[in-house]
């Protein structure tokens, strides 16, 4: 995204008047990339700008349509960690509002949560049944997940 905002200034010379357009702001990206998490685990969603004339007044991080923090800017980008992610974490969009200028820019993004749950408990004989369950929880998944399921041995097996 490309947004220009400039100031007009009127000059006089001899009986001509002459505007002038000076840009003042000039933003080329706002990124904000996704993140996947297992749950329990922890991360950070990285706010970053590219392409300001002047460092951004302040970055602000939603959680759906809720404000969760506001960063005081002076600085290319922004951090939110996440600590012992659940579904909820996966429920919502996240998003960072970069305002420059008073004009803000937003760039949202999703956070995955995936768990495994082991049914029965994990003490099993041998021979016996042991079934993995694997989930994901997305908001607005928008295409079909995948998943990838691997053994490994310890030495004790066969």
């Amino acid at each position: 995204m490309v947004t220009w905002k400039y100031e007009i200034i009127m000059l006089t010379v001899q009986s001509a008047l002459l505007l002038a357009f000076i840009p003042l702001t000039f933003c080329t990206e706002v990124t904000l990339p996704g993140l996947t998490l297992a749950e329990g685990g922890a991360g950070n969603l990285t706010c970053s700008v590219s392409g300001f004339s002047s460092p951004p007044d302040s970055i602000t991080w939603y959680k759906g349509d809720t404000q969760i923090w506001v960063d005081p800017g002076n600085a290319a980008s922004s951090v939110w960690a996440l600590e012992d992610a659940s579904a909820s974490d996966a429920r919502s969009d996240y998003s960072c509002d970069v305002s420059v200028g008073g004009n803000p820019i937003r760039a949202t993004t999703q956070v995955v949560v995936v768990g495994v749950s082991v049914t029965p408990p994990p003490i099993v004989g041998e021979g016996d049944n042991l079934t993995l369950t694997c989930s994901a929880v997305i908001n607005n998944f928008q295409s079909n997940p995948s998943y990838s399921f691997w053994l490994q041995s310890n030495g004790m097996g066969k």
